[in-house]
């Protein structure tokens, strides 16, 4: 249980710091758009950012297979549970 509250808690800190760099991101980027929208450094900044967003999919995907896992393992423990009892019950 620990170990997967410590993962899940690992997660929420990683999209935290991903939501602090997209900030920062978009507000340099929109300077920059600011003085040349067809700059070099625009164009950099635009890959940066779509880079940011790729790993917040990536993050978010491992996040809800963390969970997914989780989910199946307390469905199989209650299903073990439930046959368990009903076969103590028909003794």
């Amino acid at each position: 249980m620990l170990d997967y509250r410590k993962a899940l808690q690992d997660r929420v800190d990683g999209r935290k710091e991903l939501m602090r760099e997209t900030a920062a991101l978009a507000k340099e980027l929109e300077a920059e758009k600011a003085k040349d929208p067809a700059s070099a450094k625009v164009k950099e900044l635009e890959e940066k950012q779509r880079q940011l967003a790729e790993r917040h999919l990536q993050q978010r995907a491992e996040t809800q297979r963390l969970v997914a896992e989780r989910v199946k393992r307390e469905a199989k423990a209650i299903e073990d549970r439930k046959a368990r009892e009903a076969g103590t019950g028909a003794k």
